[in-house]
């Protein structure tokens, strides 16, 4: 019996025991295991009455206030989590929070028993620094803590590149592992192909929520563009608070209850094009909402930020839309052009589509995640 444990930030336990879900994508293959001979449990953050709980926070504000790390042990760190830890075989972090916060207990757990720790990075080498004189140390604090790991696996090859840059004696631990999506979910094959023409579709759209998206380009750009209608789903408050009456805001993330995965792949599906305008970072930010729009047949323009995930396979114009000079103007252009070229748009919507299925697929990423974590081909389901 192989003994597998997934560490979520939360919203994930209770969705997959009760099978609340509808894309797969953000279960980083938990879902994929269905064998008697795999054990599976999932941690996430809970309230304890752990005696250390006090000491524990007062850490991990020293963690995130002086370091920039995103240590969170008061809320990961119980009795119960550390019994299911002692029994683990195979541990899998799905993001540099939980990574983060358990860091310091599995150093300890190291010295007692073995456990295979494999890490889902995305922006453990991209905080911007709130006391840089501190770098060394941050990074030095990361280092230490790769000592537990048996592999790194990166979401982007921008911030795989500057973590061998920063930590080189690490990086046989590190490789990349592009993020995958359920393409069984995110299609347009239901749609009704009547309604598939750009011109019947009715807006632009823009989706997310992390700190990179780069909201007030993106207001810029709607105020510059009078006559097209813009759509945001996000959580960002100066969209939710945007008065502009060109663009509708519907309040929205992952697993809340304002929007579902249907909700959202329709909104895809009634959209002209998807925009991504992005701060730069070295982090892979917009890489969910560019493989579900694309997989729905839907064409993304973004910022050419040295984030981006995977430049061999993306072309711009080919298969995907770059904005490389980052300003309303450039993007109010670069749409406008895309817009007025429906036959390109189309090439490059199939384009972009087949490869997401070729590539990005959770096959794909199952077969991957079960040769980096030494499981045997016959376990998958």
């Amino acid at each position: 019996m192989t003994n597998i444990t997934y560490v979520f930030s939360g919203n994930r336990k209770n969705r997959y025991y009760q099978k609340k879900f509808e894309a797969r994508e953000f279960f980083y293959g938990l879902n994929l295991f269905d064998n008697e001979n795999i054990n599976l449990e999932i941690i996430e953050p809970i309230s304890s009455n752990f005696p250390p709980k006090i000491i524990f926070k007062y850490l991990d504000k020293i963690f995130q206030k002086i370091f920039n790390l995103p240590v969170y042990m008061n809320v990961f760190i119980s009795i119960q989590n550390i019994k299911i830890l002692l029994k683990t075989d195979k541990l899998i972090l799905v993001n540099e929070t939980t990574y983060c916060s358990l860091a310091p207990l599995l150093l300890i757990i190291k010295l007692f028993k073995r456990i295979d720790v494999y890490v889902f990075v995305m922006g453990l080498y991209s905080k911007k620094l709130r006391f840089p004189v501190l770098k060394k140390i941050h990074f030095l604090l990361i280092k230490l803590f790769n000592t537990s790991v048996k592999k790194l696996m990166f979401l982007g090859e921008g911030e795989l590149k500057k973590a061998i840059k920063i930590h080189k004696s690490n990086k046989n631990k590190f490789l990349l592992f592009p993020f995958s999506i359920d393409t069984e979910f995110w299609n347009d094959l239901q749609h009704d192909k009547k309604d598939n023409e750009i011109q019947s579709r009715d807006t632009i759209l823009f989706v997310g929520n992390d700190g990179n998206r780069d909201a007030d380009l993106f207001l810029k750009i709607v105020e510059n563009l009078k006559d097209l209608n813009f759509t945001a789903i996000t959580n960002i408050d100066n969209l939710l608070n945007s008065k502009l009456p060109n663009l509708s805001v519907i309040k929205g993330s992952y697993g809340s209850s304002n929007l579902s995965d249907t909700e959202l792949k329709q909104y895809y599906l009634n959209s002209k094009l998807v925009i991504l305008p992005l701060k730069e970072s070295s982090q892979p930010s917009g890489q969910s909402v560019t493989l579900q729009a694309l997989s729905c047949g839907r064409q993304v323009m973004i910022s050419d930020t040295e984030g981006f995930w995977d430049r061999s396979s993306f072309k711009n114009n080919i298969n995907i839309y770059f904005v490389k000079e980052n300003n309303y103007k450039s993007w109010s252009k670069k749409i406008i052009q895309v817009l007025s070229d429906e036959k390109s748009l189309k090439t490059t919507q199939k384009l972009g589509q087949e490869l997401v299925f070729n590539l990005y697929t959770l096959e794909n990423f199952k077969i991957r995640l079960f040769e980096i974590i030494e499981l045997d081909k016959n376990i998958i389901k």
